[in-house]
């Protein structure tokens, strides 16, 4: 939304959404978020990804609705993100029944409209390995820590913040919950830093807020819970088991037992302690997705 000087606008935004919030009658998530995200060869203009985003919406059957598009470059993948309301102006909810595979045909259509690469669930699967541990030397470390987290956040299951940091650590980046009393109000934070190939922190530390709800204390906390309620109605910790097994079963050297985990979506983290002895740790995540 911009003012007549062509500025973004966030008040403009704001007055855009109220009506719709106000008459809300009892949708508890009334935020619509929804995440486009073309081929990493794909080149596109800003005037192609607003029109992308616009005939979306409209075949969504949202082009009533205020919504806000924003274009990231965090990762590799340059992508939008469209910010909605799923409540009409009465307050009701839009019904969003089958929306996960009308969105998939359209999606679809627009790749055949605008000459786009075909996405495949090979695409999604392989978001994460791709992404690159964090170079303190590099520079724009922030961009680095941002991208990563976010994706990882998304992207796996984990069932405690030992657990998230494992993950966080296999891309030199470390997590730590802070807490204390802001206007006479408890708070809890996390601030992430960057580690050095030796796991020692480096540069200054960076709060989740300066990055992203999604990477917030609020976010942790809800993910953890997902997480473990989808492991154990997935029995996904008995699934891990004969993996494992396998695993240990083919073993030649290190390399190739990470290889063989990572082949079945399970990642591990190696710990060295004061006696040189080798544990293993590993991450309860089966890895999801990116969609």
């Amino acid at each position: 939304m911009q003012d007549k000087n062509g500025e973004y606008n966030m008040l403009l935004c704001n007055q855009s959404f109220a009506p719709f919030l106000a008459a809300n009658r009892k949708t508890e998530e009334p935020i619509l978020h929804i995440s486009l995200n073309p081929h990493p060869d794909d080149v596109l203009t800003d005037e192609q990804l607003i029109e992308i985003a616009d005939e979306y919406m409209q075949k969504m059957g949202f082009s009533e609705q205020p919504y806000i598009v924003f274009k990231h470059e965090d990762i590799e993948r340059m992508h939008i993100h469209i910010v909605s309301t799923n409540v009409d102006e009465t307050g009701r909810k839009i019904n969003d029944f089958n929306n996960f595979r009308q969105s998939k045909k359209i999606t679809e259509e627009l790749e055949t409209k605008y000459n786009l690469h075909p996405a495949s669930k090979r695409d999604y699967s392989e978001e994460v390995p791709q992404l690159k541990k964090v170079d303190y030397e590099s520079g724009n470390v922030k961009k680095q820590i941002a991208g990563n987290v976010k994706a990882l956040m998304q992207s796996y299951r984990f069932t405690s913040l030992p657990e998230y940091r494992a993950l966080l650590s296999l891309y030199n980046i470390t997590v730590e919950e802070v807490s204390g009393e802001s206007r006479n109000k408890p708070y809890h934070g996390l601030v992430y830093s960057a580690l050095d190939n030796e796991g020692n922190k480096i540069g200054n530390p960076i709060k989740s807020s300066s990055i992203a709800r999604s990477v917030g204390h609020v976010a942790l906390v809800k993910k953890v819970a997902s997480s473990a309620k989808i492991i154990k109605e997935k029995d996904l910790t008995e699934r891990i088991t004969p993996i494992l097994d396998t695993a240990i079963g083919n073993y030649r050297n290190r390399h190739s037992f990470e290889a063989e985990l990572l082949r079945n979506g399970v990642s591990v983290v190696f710990r060295e302690n004061e006696d040189e002895r080798i544990t293993a740790q590993r991450l309860l995540t089966m890895r999801t997705a990116l969609y």
